[in-house]
């Protein structure tokens, strides 16, 4: 099980320390805050970059990031390697954490609630391959093509209840060459590598949440989206996973 700080430990906040004025290097080991987007490249279990924009501002809505004490990529990672059903290696489980912790910070979702349906679509196995659905986060090729069609944004770019925010992060161009890369020619390389796999899975998580109107339990029955029993079953099953990473509930938003 993971271990949980007590009432009375102090709180820890994320800190890094800037190499320039757009970029920060961090070792996984170390308590992190996180740029509006991430640039991951070869290496991530040594050390990744992020990247800050300086046109980016936060929306008002945007999730309350875990603090504490322990809440960085190691902690991160033993959550990977303390769940029952864990198929990672150790190595794996830090690319994860780290993966995770960043397209959160991406794409504005809640890191611990990724990690949970990670969790329950592959079992942590970067190389899952059920059917449409590949790798970690087993983003199927509708999904990944109507993520591909907002980011390019124009008149097809839109859909309801997708806030500006969202729309924005979207449509940068480190994410417009992600889309691009899941629905291309090599897409099945990139979607049973970690980084890509995570961003991925992070996005298509945001758009759900918007348009479940931040529900979180009807934004995952969306991001499932199989029908039937399946569908109707998956809140709860990530819900259930939460809880045996975490020791504590899934949130209601």
């Amino acid at each position: 099980m993971i271990p949980r700080t007590s009432a009375n430990s102090p709180p820890l906040s994320f800190s890094v320390k800037p190499t320039d004025s757009t970029t920060a290097l961090v070792k996984p080991s170390v308590d992190l805050s996180f740029g509006a987007a991430a640039n991951l490249g070869a290496g991530l279990e040594s050390q990744t970059s992020f990247q800050n924009f300086g046109s980016a501002t936060l929306a008002p809505t945007e999730v309350n990031f875990p603090t504490g004490k322990g809440n960085d990529v190691e902690r991160y990672t033993q959550a990977v390697l303390n769940f029952p059903e864990n198929q990672a290696t150790p190595a794996e489980a830090r690319q994860i954490a780290t993966a995770v912790l960043a397209a959160a910070r991406e794409f504005n979702v809640e890191p611990r609630l990724l990690l949970a349906t990670l969790a329950h679509e592959s079992h942590f196995d970067p190389q899952a391959n059920n059917g449409n659905g590949k790798g970690l986060g087993q983003v199927t090729r509708p999904a990944r093509q109507e993520i591909g069609r907002i980011s390019r944004g124009g008149p097809n770019g839109h859909r309801a209840r997708v806030s500006q925010d969202t729309n924005r992060r979207l449509r940068t161009p480190e994410a417009r060459a992600l889309f691009a890369q899941v629905n291309g020619s090599g897409s099945s390389r990139a979607l049973l590598s970690v980084q890509p796999n995570v961003r991925t899975s992070a996005a298509y998580l945001r758009v759900m949440l918007d348009t479940g109107r931040g529900n979180v339990r009807t934004a995952l029955s969306n991001y499932n989206g199989s029908g039937g029993a399946i569908q109707r079953a998956y809140p709860g099953n990530v819900a259930s996973d939460y809880q045996q990473l975490w020791g504590t509930a899934m949130p209601a938003r």
